[in-house]
């Protein structure tokens, strides 16, 4: 409106998670015979490894849905039935690859 004054920004915040509730996330997943793995770094970051490529952070966006920091338009969202996780679903540009959660 103010053209003397340079356009706001406005960034959303991440909702905080409590390091025991993701904890239900972590564990191995499988995605068509590769382990995909999540877990917790320090007290509150969720991670996820996929073999042959780098360790990603995930960034609380929704409740059970997660973006990678390092890459946009990337985010995990897990399923969750009974308060368990059953799989995760990696939602890429190029298609959504789901992995089952290994017992």
């Amino acid at each position: 409106m103010e053209p003397t004054v340079k356009d706001i920004l406005f960034e959303r915040l991440a909702p905080a998670v409590a390091k025991t509730e993701l904890e239900k996330y972590v564990g191995d997943y499988d995605l068509t015979g590769t382990n995909v793995k999540v877990y917790i770094k320090g007290d509150k970051t969720l991670m996820v490894f996929i073999p042959g490529q780098t360790d990603y952070e995930l960034v609380p966006a929704k409740k059970d849905e997660f973006d990678l920091k390092i890459a946009k338009g990337y985010s995990v969202k897990f399923e969750v039935e009974q308060n368990k996780v059953v799989s995760l679903t990696f939602v890429q540009p190029n298609g959504n690859f789901t992995a089952k959660k290994k017992p």
